[in-house]
């Protein structure tokens, strides 16, 4: 039994969730016919698409298909519909809570269908000895959707931080994806696997400086900080005094140093970003730093903007407007994939916390619940701050808290060059009688079968028997998220700050 997924359709939405996830696939024509050994599943999201040779579910496959696709094979009546999307509180899609879109989503009208998630919209269905999943969102509208606005943050109190960052959910959509797709393999009684997202098994720490024109002294007590943790940074640095460059940056140990800014402003044009990212390399090259990754100012990201990282050979940069809280990805713009890796991170800095009135025992609190639920999901946690915003016995407190978990510490070079090894794995996997058969050895690797779960290093066989799985850790249930879309004055006073804060200066 193959354990690729198959897919029709794949668009570059797809394509980006399928490399984020680490799947096996291969894309197929959907109106061939498919033999439910060759593929554990199939993905069916092509507009073209308008037969399906359904001996492959009859027989006992597995599929997704989207909205558009299934009313348009069936010739089922499809309405497109603007609406607020959020998960039941009761269905397995609950901690995804709201769902953000730009786009409208494809309901059907098939009274044979169960409703799995009234609030997202999902369906599923039977046909002979198969099952099915009917997802209504349009990926390509979502996922390379480049437009921002403002969004708050959950946490356990009334007033909530916010940030401008990516206008849909994006790492949302790609987890509604998985879970349908395991869920999928679950019914067959097969395990679903992927790369896993961070080296190793018990968590992966990253922490980013945006220097923002901080004096050297909020610097230096910063790197104090690290040093004691022993937590090696990625410090995007600005770069107009140079002598804060040689004198401080360039004589930083066991730290990355990256590009933020010559001048502290993103362009909407080419000319422009190329002036001042040129600038600010030349003074690095002055001061003999070589740096591999940006960050721009403000997590603001553009098309110009990525032709000069693009024209300067970086290797990843790190943005909000992308995409945040997500697995890195190439972004999809003007018919093409940048070069430049995207790693998201969570947006919420110390100095977002502050302005919304949080006490530093609450700062605590709330990023030891941002550990501890990437953690769960096996996810990297990538969190940042600014020097000038002080707070050192709050960031103490948490590098002691990594430190007490023992979690593994990567700048964000490491991190970018291991995902892009990772990308370049090409997985074969198959399952007969309890055993996987795979083509690589000593890779990361995750399983998930019979709700259970399993990070492991690949082998070219493997006995399902002999690997320790654990149950599924259930994430805490969104709290207040209304509260989360509910307009508060002080969103346009911080919109307001927003912008001022881009003006030329």
């Amino acid at each position: 039994m193959d354990l690729k997924i198959g897919i029709a359709g794949l668009s570059p939405s797809w394509k980006i969730i399928l490399e984020q996830e680490g799947i096996s696939y291969r894309e197929i024509d959907c109106s061939l016919p498919i033999d439910p050994d060759e593929f554990s599943a199939i993905i069916i999201d092509d507009i073209n698409a308008t037969t399906f040779d359904s001996n492959y579910l009859k027989n006992g496959g597995a599929v997704l298909f989207s909205s558009k696709s299934y009313a348009k094979i069936f010739n089922k009546k499809l309405y497109m519909k603007k609406k607020k999307v959020v998960a039941d509180a009761n269905s397995i899609f609950s901690e995804l809570g709201i769902i953000d879109l730009v786009g409208r989503i494809g309901i059907v009208r098939d009274e044979e269908l169960k409703c799995e998630d009234k609030g997202l919209n999902i369906l599923s269905g039977k046909l002979g000895k198969g099952s099915f999943y009917i997802m209504p969102f349009d990926l390509d509208k979502e996922i390379l959707n480049l437009s921002s606005c403002r969004r708050k943050f959950i946490a356990n109190r009334n007033e909530l931080p916010s940030e401008v960052v990516a206008k849909v959910s994006k790492a949302k959509l790609r987890k509604t994806v998985t879970t349908i797709l395991s869920i999928l393999l679950d019914i067959r009684k097969l395990p679903f696997i992927h790369k896993s997202y961070i080296p190793g098994n018990n968590g992966l720490f990253i922490f980013r400086i945006d220097t923002d024109n901080c004096s050297k002294e909020d610097a230096e007590n910063l790197l104090k900080v690290c040093e004691k943790h022993s937590i090696r940074a990625s410090w995007f640095v600005d770069t107009m005094n140079e002598q804060k460059l040689s004198d401080l940056y360039a004589n930083m140990k066991d730290q990355e140093i990256g590009l933020h800014c010559f001048r502290h402003l993103v362009f909407d044009n080419y000319s422009a970003n190329f002036e001042n990212i040129d600038t600010g390399m030349k003074n690095l090259q002055r001061s003999n730093i070589t740096v591999k990754g940006f960050a721009a100012p403000f997590g603001s990201w553009n098309t110009s903007l990525n032709e000069v990282l693009e024209k300067f050979d970086f290797t990843y940069s790190s943005e909000f407007v992308p995409s945040y809280d997500d697995l890195p990805f190439y972004i999809y713009t003007n018919n093409q994939y940048s070069n430049i890796l995207q790693i998201p991170i969570h947006p919420i800095s110390l100095g977002r916390l502050r302005r919304s009135h949080f006490t530093k025992e609450e700062m605590i609190e709330y990023y030891i619940n941002i550990i501890n639920e990437k953690r769960k999901r096996n996810e990297p946690i990538l969190i940042y701050h600014h020097p000038h915003h002080k707070l050192l016995d709050v960031i103490d407190a948490v590098f002691g808290y990594v430190n007490k978990l023992g979690l593994a510490n990567y700048t964000m070079n490491e991190y970018a060059e291991w995902w892009q090894k990772r990308n370049q794995i090409k997985m074969d996997i198959s399952f007969e009688e309890n055993e996987l058969r795979m083509n690589i050895d000593d890779e990361d690797m995750t399983i998930i079968n019979n709700k259970k779960v399993c990070n492991f290093k690949s082998r070219k066989r493997i006995d399902l028997s002999k690997l320790e799985f654990v149950p599924i850790k259930s994430l805490s249930k969104p709290l207040n998220i209304n509260l989360t879309r509910k307009y508060h004055w002080r969103d346009t006073l911080y919109d307001y700050e927003s912008w001022k804060g881009r003006r030329n200066r």
